[in-house]
């Protein structure tokens, strides 16, 4: 790699990167040699406006790939800071998703198209509120997917994927709740996952005996509305098109952690749902794979300093 460093604080690094991969698989050998020229770069064109870039371009193998990003930090006086960018990016086929051998039998070989697509994203972060809200816009052209029958295909359309996300902590005194909501639209009912999500951590935190311990004690929870979910298969390691709803389950985790100087001990229990649940539902993440049932867990971390 170049680095360089220049007046008013640019910054830029030029380099190439090399990956050697070596498979074996059905009593074949082969090897594909990447090339990949890579840069990073920051320019500050204000104090309060920063450019900053980075990408990926193939040279090798792995030449008509690339991967280029680009994004702006505007500081909005001392309230608010804004950020916006673009992403362009055509990837390679994966292994796995152009041909598949189980027992020298050849289950799948496809002869898909790079994807390509775009990304535009912006986030808002308000300090004063401790709020950060971000939408991302996605198009990819091409995209390979995974069907009901475990096989890649590829979709001739435009696949478009919409998300709007939410962190907002909330203070009242020593209590703290701690929010994180998604949303989000495709534009084909060909990925199973939810529309909406969240997580909550509601909990006390403060200094006790005197301030010599600090406690945080409290609940999270995450609601997963009812939608068709995915199924995975371990043979190849991937998550596939699924038929059966998952039901709504509100996944709660009960905590509790200790500081005393540089001692620290947590406990949780994990999925206490599950004591208030009368019909004993079980709560899936993935189709046929269970989550953890009703579970205790602790820790222990003690630094010693000489």
């Amino acid at each position: 790699y170049l680095h360089g460093i220049g007046p008013n604080g640019y910054q830029g690094k030029l380099g190439l990167q090399y990956d050697r991969h070596k498979i074996s698989q059905a009593n074949r050998d082969s090897t594909i040699n990447d090339l990949s020229l890579k840069y990073n770069v920051s320019i500050p064109f204000v104090k309060s406006l920063q450019l900053y870039s980075k990408g990926s371009i193939g040279l090798g193998a792995n030449a008509g790939s690339f991967d280029l990003d680009g994004y702006v930090n505007l500081k909005i006086k001392d309230w608010a800071t804004l950020k916006g960018g673009a992403n362009l990016f055509r990837r390679s086929i994966e292994l796995i998703e152009d041909e598949f051998w189980i027992n020298d039998v050849k289950i799948f070989d496809n002869d898909f198209s790079k994807p390509f697509g775009s990304k535009f994203y912006g986030a808002l972060n308000i300090p004063k509120l401790n709020t950060i809200i971000s939408l991302k816009q996605t198009f990819e052209n091409n995209p390979i997917l995974w069907g009901y029958n475990a096989l890649p295909y590829q979709l001739e359309e435009i696949l478009s994927t919409t998300q709007l996300n939410a962190q907002i902590h909330l203070i009242w005194g020593g209590w703290h709740m701690d929010n994180y909501l998604q949303y989000q639209i495709l534009s084909e009912d060909l990925i199973d996952l939810p529309n909406y999500m969240s997580t909550h951590k509601f909990y006390w935190d403060g200094d006790i005996f005197h301030k010599n311990m600090n406690l945080r004690i409290g609940v999270q929870t995450r609601l997963v509305p009812e939608y068709t979910a995915q199924r995975f298969i371990p043979v190849i390691g991937r998550f596939h098109e699924g038929v059966n709803p998952l039901q709504f389950y509100p996944d709660t985790d009960f905590f509790i952690s200790f500081k005393v100087q540089s001692f620290r001990m947590f406990l949780q229990v994990q999925n206490i749902t599950e004591f208030w649940s009368s019909d004993k539902d079980i709560n899936y993440q993935v189709e046929n794979h269970p989550q953890y049932d009703f579970t205790f867990r602790y820790g222990v971390r003690w630094v010693l300093f000489d």
